[in-house]
């Protein structure tokens, strides 16, 4: 009998199962999240290799004209080293863990998730999974809202391949704002990279002009797209006039 509830196990029948339990889902990039993760032994006394989380997010790509989805782990956690659970026995493994400084915000439809896995030597791996909720960082909510309060409504949060990016990752996440109200700027749409460092952000912006006439004929040689980069530190930030100094820049955009 002993035999066979191991071959189950081998298959994943009977198997040791983990949870995980957050005490909190919601920080900012560079935040904390604290939990434990339960281990519940199986039919048979397993040989548990390690207990890791994984952070975890998505991005898009293109592939032939068409647009796919793909998981990137932007962090990993070992919790624990190799150990013996007992059958049926029940383990809690508590963490806290620090974010990365450039985990993306989940203002949009992409996620950040913690991928819980349990590797078990000759056996089928346990798993779990918790979405995060990845609020802006207090500077870069005042940018976000200094840039609303030029002319500009926040749009779409996405994250996107980006081959060029200096970044750790294969995607950088942008924050796409419509224009409204008089204070249009003649701009069809604005993207910001808000990449969050130590001593502030440095912001970069993409201004995509509002074309007419023969100015539309340039649009296919990407003239009509416009770049500037923007380095805050965290005092800057409160300065009273962040939203003039970027309004300028765009200003000063448009005149090239």
């Amino acid at each position: 009998m002993c035999m066979f509830r191991k071959l189950l196990a081998s298959v994943g029948i009977g198997n040791a199962r983990i949870e995980t339990h957050l005490h909190n889902n919601t920080t900012t990039p560079g935040g904390t999240i604290a939990g434990e993760v339960h281990i519940i032994g199986g039919d048979v006394e397993q040989d548990i290799e390690a207990l890791y989380l994984f952070l975890v997010t998505r991005y898009t790509r293109e592939y032939d004209d068409s647009k796919m989805t793909q998981d990137h782990t932007i962090g990993q956690y070992p919790l624990t080293q190799r150990f013996v659970l007992q059958p049926g026995a029940q383990q809690r493994i508590p963490f806290s863990i620090n974010l990365p400084l450039d985990t993306p915000l989940t203002m949009g439809h992409q996620p950040v998730f913690i991928r819980t896995g349990l590797s078990i030597s000759g056996g089928v791996d346990a798993s779990d999974v918790d979405q995060l909720n990845i609020q802006p960082h207090p500077s870069q909510a005042t940018i976000i809202q200094a840039i609303q309060q030029i002319g500009f409504q926040l749009y779409t949060v996405h994250n996107e391949y980006n081959s060029r990016w200096r970044g750790p990752y294969p995607f950088v996440q942008e924050l796409e704002f419509k224009p409204y109200g008089h204070q249009s700027f003649h701009i069809e749409e604005l993207e910001v990279v808000l990449d969050l460092q130590d001593y502030g952000v440095d912001v970069y912006l993409e201004i995509d002009k509002r074309l007419h006439g023969f100015a539309k004929l340039f649009a296919d040689f990407d003239l009509n797209e416009r770049y500037a980069k923007l380095t805050f530190t965290h005092a800057d930030i409160q300065r009273p006039d962040l939203a003039h100094i970027i309004s300028q820049t765009i200003q000063s955009r448009m005149r090239h």
